[in-house]
């Protein structure tokens, strides 16, 4: 019996692992016929910046699987602890990154990725301190999921700081996007543009209300977020069935990613 997991709650931490392990694949398999979609050489790094997005979710949700498969089989020394702590960290901001990218260059023909790479570089930096500030010394079992035990307080500041940068940029971004459906009438690209956004602020609606208290809220969000996903892939590479429902053409070709303006070399 592990240390960290109680006897009791053995059952539903084996259920997070097998879940998680799933759903991790499901995003990665999204993830890769994604990037695996024809498009133009001018969106060929956006393609892959959006596949990536998918692939950094599903490695969140995998790394949670590892931690709770290490933790029941008494494999789990705070060393290592903090460290896959510390490189989750990282994932999320490579996938932040990813997506935000993608959306700016959609949004204004251009990467940006020295600015946003940037940002979110610095904004690792803060999560460091937020995180190593609190003196973690331990780990303790939050909703089922090994987490960090901390002896100091956290810091107001920097807590709003890193609310703010895990939320803004990716939603700002999901609804600069979404405003573009005031500039283009052609419903193929509505349809994309409308299921793609709505699936991105859906995402983020689900990190935002579904509260994970318990081990079996994080399995439920966990689910919850193959739906934003599958969202993604209808837009980018409807089935016949839901072209004939929405009136959407078949894709042709190598297709070109809608932008507001050309792309610059």
């Amino acid at each position: 019996m592990s240390a960290l997991i109680p006897a009791g709650q053995v059952p539903i931490s084996v259920a997070l692992v097998v879940v998680s392990g799933a759903v991790a694949v499901v995003f990665f398999a999204i993830a890769d016929r994604l990037a695996r979609r024809p498009v133009s050489e001018s969106s060929r790094l956006a393609s892959y910046l959006f596949a990536l997005w998918w692939i950094g979710i599903g490695t969140s949700v995998a790394i949670n699987a590892v931690l709770v498969g290490l933790a029941l089989t008494d494999t789990l020394p705070f060393p290592l602890g903090i460290s896959i702590y510390l490189v989750s960290l990282l994932v999320d901001c490579v996938f932040l990154a990813a997506l935000v990218s993608a959306l700016t260059y959609v949004y204004t023909g251009s990467y940006h990725l020295l600015e946003i790479g940037g940002f979110y570089l610095a904004f690792y930096a803060v999560l460091l301190d937020w995180a190593l500030s609190q003196s973690p010394d331990g780990l303790s079992l939050h909703a089922g999921v090994p987490a960090l035990a901390f002896t100091a307080a956290a810091n107001p500041a920097l807590t709003a700081a890193v609310t703010l940068g895990l939320l803004v940029p990716g939603v700002a971004a999901a609804v600069a996007y979404l405003s573009l459906l005031r500039e283009t009438a052609d419903r193929s690209i509505r349809f994309r543009i409308a299921l793609v956004g709505g699936s991105i602020l859906l995402w983020f609606a689900l990190e935002i209300l579904v509260p994970s208290t318990t081990a079996s809220w994080v399995l439920t969000r966990s689910v919850l977020e193959l739906v934003p996903g599958g969202l993604s892939l209808l837009a980018l590479i409807p089935p016949a069935g839901v072209r004939r429902r929405f009136g959407v053409p078949a894709p042709g070709g190598k297709e070109e990613y809608y932008r507001r303006r050309p792309a610059e070399r």
